[in-house]
């Protein structure tokens, strides 16, 4: 578990309290809390798991990015946690593509999300998915 920051879910895979998160840092010694503008905007989505670690890094690697419009990929949907935050960190005339095997995460799309959904494991797709996307404007 060190390590670990579960920012979305609680134990029983809902929302994640302030009285989860405080647990998780009492168990976990090794827990520092991340800094940065993407670890602001992931406290205030409920619906993502990710490694602590990962929002400084991603801090550090994206800023360059930030006030750009960019295409972003994302394989994975689940809850739409991360399509959430990177709506809201990059320009707003940014698109988010999102690539799930479960139908469901298709009402995640809006504005500048789009959703398809397919097989990540389906070399087809992906090509089709990376050329849709690199096609958006």
């Amino acid at each position: 578990m060190a390590g670990r920051l579960n920012v979305g879910h609680g134990q029983m895979g809902g929302p994640m309290s302030l009285k989860d998160r405080t647990f998780l840092r009492q168990v976990d010694v090794d827990y520092k809390e991340p800094t940065g503008d993407i670890w602001e905007i992931a406290k205030t989505c409920t619906t993502m798991f990710k490694w602590h670690h990962y929002f400084t890094a991603y801090d550090e690697k994206l800023a360059p990015y930030r006030d750009k419009p960019v295409k972003i990929l994302e394989i994975g949907v689940h809850y739409g946690g991360s399509l959430k935050l990177w709506h809201e960190y990059f320009h707003k005339d940014s698109t988010i593509v999102g690539v799930d095997i479960e139908e469901r995460c298709a009402r995640y799309a809006r504005d500048n999300i789009v959703i398809e959904i397919g097989d990540q494991s389906d070399e087809k797709f992906l090509k089709l998915s990376w050329t849709s996307m690199a096609n958006l404007t």
